[in-house]
């Protein structure tokens, strides 16, 4: 059975269609054996991320504020962050690990010069990641609330991620083999 729960209303026409398309196809998924809930453009409260340093063994804080993912979908063994983006024509990202979180998206639109993605703000692929770990560290501050003691310490830094570009006229410049080469960020 599918839920959706949605804080508040998206900003932009653009996600809600996203949205409503999303469900309209999980809806009438005959895959879905499970419960699936679905949080829709919630607000994160503002969370300090802690890691320790791989090298120095330092522990390292980072503050997340106004961290609102577009959806978050969870299961019973399972959760992903999910950001959203509507732009059309043929995607471009950066490939190499050192460029993911600050190199440049743009959509390269037939009728109109190239678009940067999220110009000004953190690309996507940082934008999914910072959302994730945000809920990651929540979910850490509150897991004695919904978790038996069994399952407390849970592994939260498994939280899926993607991207979902919602508009059916997008393709992407690199191929899945090309992204899934050694170096690449994709690569698994």
């Amino acid at each position: 059975m599918l839920k959706v729960f949605r804080q508040d209303n998206f900003s932009n026409s653009h996600e809600r269609e996203g949205a409503r398309r999303v469900v309209k196809e999980l809806n009438a998924s005959q895959a879905l054996s499970d419960d699936v809930y679905i949080l829709l453009n919630v607000q994160l409260p503002t969370v300090v991320k802690e890691r320790k340093h791989k090298a120095t063994g330092e522990i390292i804080k980072k503050t997340i504020h106004n961290s609102s993912p577009d959806m978050i979908v969870i299961k019973k063994d399972s959760c992903c962050v999910v950001e959203m983006k509507s732009h059309t024509g043929i995607i471009d990202f950066p490939l190499q690990r050192k460029n993911t979180y600050h190199g440049e998206w743009i959509a390269n639109l037939s009728s109109k010069k190239s678009q940067i993605i999220n110009e000004g703000k953190p690309n996507p692929y940082s934008q999914v990641n910072t959302n994730a770990e945000a809920f990651e560290v929540y979910l850490k501050s509150i897991e004695s609330k919904f978790l038996s003691d069994k399952a407390a310490g849970s592994l939260w830094f498994l939280i899926n991620r993607f991207i979902l570009f919602t508009d059916p006229n997008v393709d992407f410049k690199h191929s899945s083999k090309k992204r899934k080469e050694e170096g690449n960020w994709f690569h698994r």
